[in-house]
């Protein structure tokens, strides 16, 4: 006989500081190592999602994780799962999305190297070299094209003195770059693009989302480096038309009532965040509910019966 297939559901919504770190997949981890007894062939796995992201490598584990224990994975996203947990959804067969939902950049974070406390995206710091190298060249040449005009001057008596003036302009903000952080956010980019680029290729769709690697790659590379800033929201049609993802509109997910109850009542009281694991269709521990409710009516008609009230003594007397 066929092992029963087996759906469940793990529930990630972090509030206030919580992020995707490498304690909470531990913590997931020994949640699923208890929990599901079954087979990968008959295990189906849903991750309703709402996270602001964490840590890329720890996303990228439990992405590995979900898909060595389930044959479908399925992630459900209400309001937002950005950076990090756009990572993770990038390895689940179906993402759903609500209309306002969103995905986010891939766009490394880093600690500001002068403000305690902030950060700052990777790709400003990678980007703070080209950048400047582009300024430093266009204000020469728009800047050399002027004083030919103005002056009179050969192009050999102008271009020294410019040069050195935009070398001397621009020398306090090129101090300011500091190539360790500059090389360490190079290194953190490419570790997100190949994380993605690896989840994509591991997806268990069908033939219209299914990739070759060069496809995956060049998704990967849109997501770390196309977009302006890093809390660009990527709605549901630019996730689908512009990264060919397999999205899906939450209206047809068939467990959307459920999840949206819970995240409207989480929403609705003081936020604490959310981390649970459970399988759909499955009993609750103790007596069902209906049985519950036939043994306490049982035991209300006795005492009913005893003070010759209630239900009983109109019976009698009837």
């Amino acid at each position: 006989m066929a092992a029963r297939k087996r759906r469940y559901i793990l529930v990630i919504f972090h509030a206030g500081r919580d992020i995707i770190s490498r304690p909470m997949v531990l913590d997931i981890k020994r949640r699923l190592d208890r929990e599901i007894p079954t087979q990968r062939e008959q295990t189906q796995i849903d991750v309703w999602l709402d996270s602001p992201g964490g840590d890329a490598h720890a996303a990228y584990k439990l992405a590995l994780d979900l898909r060595a224990r389930a044959k479908v994975l399925r992630v459900a996203i209400p309001d937002l799962a950005k950076s990090a947990a756009t990572l993770l959804s990038l390895g689940m067969d179906e993402i759903y999305l609500a209309p306002g939902a969103d995905l986010g950049p891939l766009d490394v974070q880093l600690s500001h190297p002068h403000r305690e406390s902030e950060v700052i995206s990777g790709l400003d710091v990678v980007g703070s070299l080209s950048y400047m190298s582009d300024f430093a060249v266009q204000l020469a040449v728009t800047g050399g094209l002027e004083l030919l005009r103005y002056t009179g001057l050969s192009r050999k008596e102008v271009l020294g003195p410019m040069l050195e003036f935009v070398a001397n302009f621009l020398r306090p903000c090129i101090e300011q770059i500091d190539p360790h952080l500059t090389r360490r956010a190079y290194y953190q980019l490419t570790v997100g693009e190949r994380y993605a680029v690896d989840l994509l290729m591991r997806r268990s769709v069908g033939k219209a989302h299914q990739l070759r690697e060069d496809q995956a790659r060049a998704i990967a590379h849109r997501l770390v480096n196309h977009y302006p800033v890093h809390e660009f929201v990527i709605e549901r049609t630019s996730a689908q038309k512009e990264l060919d993802l397999p999205i899906m509109e939450l209206e047809a997910y068939d467990k959307r009532h459920d999840l949206e109850s819970l995240h409207a009542s989480w929403c609705a009281e003081p936020k604490q965040s959310i981390l649970r694991l459970q399988e759909i269709g499955a009993k609750k521990s103790g007596a069902p509910k209906s049985k519950r409710i036939k043994a306490k009516t049982a035991k209300t008609a006795r005492k009913e019966e005893s003070r010759g009230t209630g239900a009983a003594k109109v019976k009698g007397a009837a």
